[in-house]
């Protein structure tokens, strides 16, 4: 996994920083606290939570369904699951997602997801 892994990057599962910082949003981890550009705090479920962190974890990359579903739930997929669709779905409306042309989580087709913004780990 390490030898996968570029210079510069971080593995899949590495710790969360304190924060992040992204397209006017904050989240921090630890407090499981999202806040909007306007300052009010989102509240996410323990599934948004987890996907949110591992999108922030990779930006600008894409990632599958299946294993999203492994590194946000600690579970296998299965092929019929679409449960990950779903968080998808939720985690759009809340940080109101498809309103926008450039959305921040992008669907490649037949491929997986990606958070399409810049990322400051803090």
């Amino acid at each position: 996994a390490l030898r996968r892994t570029g210079p510069g990057q971080e593995p899949l599962d590495a710790p969360a920083p304190e924060r992040f910082v992204f397209a006017g949003w904050s989240y921090r981890p630890r407090q499981c606290e999202l806040i909007a550009p306007s300052g009010a705090e989102v509240e996410l479920t323990g599934g948004e939570h987890e996907l949110l962190l591992t999108l922030l974890r990779n930006p600008q990359r894409v990632i599958g369904r299946e294993r999203l579903l492994e590194l946000s739930r600690s579970r296998l997929a299965h092929a019929s699951d679409r449960s990950i669709d779903v968080l998808i779905s939720r985690l759009r409306r809340k940080m109101g997602d498809g309103d926008s042309s450039r959305p921040m989580i992008r669907t490649v087709r037949g491929v997986g997801y990606m958070l399409a913004v810049d990322i400051e780990a803090l």
